[in-house]
């Protein structure tokens, strides 16, 4: 009889789980998992409305996936929504000194992703309930429910699955990088692009004194595109986190010394 109890209450509590924690997928993989690249959004602050949390990134996601590394044809990631419990409580803020910078509690974070997400090849974003514009990058991207956020979540992800620096002029703007490249590189990094008339080379990042590609969302949120400098970065993330590239990379396929060893190098 005690067995019989005990087994009760163990259904019980896995019942009662699974009731409280749904982790919707918006874009599915063919790959498994840790062959793939897996986005994950979860709450803050949204309370007890967590259909509007839902509502608000598929809304989000239709911009999101305008841009070709989360389009239609990029086969090789996964996208979650994360809601795990019956209320989603509040545990990010603005930073004062910068404010539009949106700073999160990582380790809740975390655990909301670990409920629906392993570790592996996963980037949380966090989407805070309010309609003030902001965000930020890093091991875990933040961005908020405001209308225009779809963009802000793009540019994140540019920093923090995509490690490319900040493009804008401002004196908050990226030094050096990837995609900021300096005096003494200049665009060597992506001649090859100038040369088959893809990119361009023009001053840029913090106070015009690095070189960048033609404009796109690392330095203005109002662009549709990373550019192909940047994008082409992308593919050897894809690669490096999937085994092998997306559909558009295949335009980069034989530049230069090609992207294998592009990616390589």
């Amino acid at each position: 009889m005690k067995n019989l109890i005990v087994s009760f209450l163990a259904l019980v509590s896995t019942l009662s789980f699974a009731q409280s924690q749904e982790c919707v997928k918006i874009k599915a993989s063919k790959n498994p998992a840790d062959r793939s690249i897996n986005l994950v959004f979860v709450p803050s602050g949204f309370g007890a409305n967590l259909d509007e949390f839902e509502a608000t990134v598929r809304r989000h996601w239709r911009t999101i996936e305008q841009y070709e590394p989360f389009g239609p044809q990029v086969d090789t990631m996964n996208v979650t929504i994360v809601k795990a419990s019956t209320r989603s409580d509040s545990f990010c803020d603005f930073y004062s000194p910068v404010d539009r910078l949106l700073t999160c509690n990582m380790l809740k974070a975390y655990s909301l992703a670990g409920s629906c997400v392993s570790r592996r090849n996963r980037q949380i974003v966090v989407i805070h309930n309010t309609d003030r514009h902001g965000g930020s990058g890093g091991d875990v991207a933040t961005a908020t429910n405001s209308p225009h956020s779809a963009t802000v979540i793009v540019h994140e992800i540019g920093h923090s699955l995509f490690k490319l620096d900040d493009e804008y002029t401002r004196s908050d703007g990226s030094a050096s990088g990837p995609n900021c490249t300096s005096e003494a590189n200049k665009c060597a990094s992506w001649q090859d692009l100038i040369n088959a008339g893809l990119a361009t080379c023009e001053s840029g990042c913090r106070n015009n004194a690095s070189y960048t590609s033609s404009p796109n969302i690392m330095r203005s949120l109002d662009q549709t595109s990373f550019g192909h400098a940047n994008q082409r970065n992308i593919c050897c993330t894809f690669q490096k986190m999937t085994g092998e590239y997306p559909q558009f990379c295949e335009q980069y396929r034989n530049v230069g010394e090609g992207i294998d060893r592009y990616c390589r190098r």
